[in-house]
């Protein structure tokens, strides 16, 4: 009989987390045969000229300096350890995103993630005329992995059982779980956190904000240093919040994942205009119906806004960025 939770965690944060975390910026300069390393320029400077040389001729670059990779294992190890003792987990599971997401066909206006992508595909977009409204003008260096990147995912997999999810990204999984409980067990906000730790009821330990949208209980397993800022370590979202975040999210989109939004509307700012509004959902449709009108009578817009008002009705675009922005509910859920 189970004594403790089912933990579902989102492992991509894991590996992002802990393998940023063992790691570090340097900057190597050299000449000829010479060589120096320091964290920043100044202290590079200083290094070469305390070494007796001329700082002319020496070529900077920015590097990333990796721990051994045992330390970034031991990174994730820790974070996982601390996850377990504070939710007194039963059962553990932990998901990664795997290739072919959905949204990367359902997005049509920019390429989803696409301030993510990495250079090499930037540059391919840009020389096959794709996405130029956006990634022209714009300073694009492409993303960066974490140097253990791969050490750190298989260790999860190898190690942990972590699984890989096709399809979708692990955000949906975790969704498609806590969806599942909630349903199942009707978990309510009134019961005590440490009676719930003790049953086999359903959370989530996460620190993305995206899953907000769906109801049950949180577990947010940032440091000590955050959680002091007045980040909870615990949280439970009622449906009525979740009902909230979907549609301030959808209002004000996401520009991480480079979902374009309505034009000065923040997530805060979105939610504080929504709250009181008994149908969201018809609200945030006046809201983008206003939007396009105010970008059709503009006399000036940036490339960006003029190929959308140029490509896209209101309805069509406000339809795209719900379907990036609405986590999946139910496996069999269509897509």
């Amino acid at each position: 009989m189970s004594k403790g939770p089912l933990v579902s965690t989102d492992a991509d944060i894991l590996v992002y987390r802990g393998g940023f975390a063992s790691e570090k910026w340097m900057y190597r300069g050299t000449r000829d045969d010479l060589q120096f390393e320091a964290k920043n320029k100044t202290l590079l400077k200083e290094a070469i000229t305390e070494a007796g040389h001329e700082l002319s001729g020496f070529k900077v670059k920015k590097f990333v300096k990796p721990d051994p990779v045992q330390f970034a294992l031991h990174t994730i190890k820790e974070q996982i350890g601390h996850i377990l003792e504070s939710t007194k987990a039963d059962d553990f599971n932990l998901y990664l995103t795997g290739e072919g997401n959905y949204r990367e066909q359902v997005a049509t206006f920019l390429p989803y993630k696409g301030n993510r992508m990495l250079k090499q595909e930037i540059e391919a977009h840009i020389a096959a005329g794709e996405y130029t409204y956006y990634f022209e003008g714009r300073k694009l260096a492409g993303t960066t992995k974490p140097y253990h990147y791969d050490a750190i995912r298989e260790y999860l997999i190898d190690y942990w059982d972590a699984e890989v999810i096709g399809g979708m990204e692990a955000d949906d999984m975790l969704a498609i779980k806590q969806s599942e409980a909630y349903h199942n067990t009707c978990i309510t906000p009134d019961v005590d956190i440490k009676k719930y730790l003790r049953s086999n009821g359903h959370i989530v330990a996460s620190i993305d904000k995206d899953l907000m949208q769906v109801p049950g209980w949180y577990f947010d397993f940032r440091t000590e240093d955050q959680r002091k800022a007045g980040v909870p370590d615990w949280y439970y979202v009622t449906e009525e919040e979740a009902d909230l975040n979907l549609w301030a999210q959808v209002a004000s989109g996401d520009m991480t994942d480079c979902i374009f939004g309505i034009a000065g509307i923040s997530f805060d700012g979105a939610k504080k205009k929504l709250k009181d509004v008994k149908n969201k959902e018809k609200e945030v449709e006046s809201m983008y119906q206003a939007w396009f009108k105010k970008m059709d009578e503009a006399d000036k817009l940036k490339p960006m806004e003029r190929y959308l008002i140029d490509n896209y009705d209101w309805e069509t675009y406000m339809d795209e960025v719900y379907q990036l922005i609405r986590l999946k509910r139910f496996d069999d859920e269509e897509k």
